[in-house]
């Protein structure tokens, strides 16, 4: 069964964040890349998490060998940015933070 994007995801504003369990910041430049990039070996201990660049929170999800996100329903900018200020040691607005992190990490692929 090919891997598509439902319609709520193809609406995720890249970039994709993923945080890890310790302290932990990956960019990338869409879900799919994230999907392809993310080991599902990685979410054995229950801490990997992901949000788009608008502060929606996604589910991520081992399917098989591979790893799916998807969309919670829930939004939390403040959430989103407040670990994004965490991870790069500065404050800023979320627009702001995630440009930062773009600058500082690049897109992982």
């Amino acid at each position: 069964m090919p891997n598509t994007p439902d319609e709520t995801m193809t609406a995720a504003q890249a970039p994709i964040l993923l945080f890890g369990s310790y302290g932990e910041l990956d960019v990338f430049a869409s879900v799919t890349e994230a999907e392809r990039a993310i080991d599902p070996w990685t979410l054995a201990d229950g801490q990997l998490a992901a949000a788009d660049a608008s502060g929606r929170v996604l589910r991520v999800l081992s399917v098989g060998a591979s790893v799916r996100l998807t969309d919670t329903g829930a939004v939390d900018p403040e959430q989103i940015r407040a670990r994004l200020a965490e991870r790069l040691r500065e404050d800023g607005n979320l627009d702001r933070l995630v440009e930062r992190a773009v600058e500082r990490y690049g897109y992982r692929c």
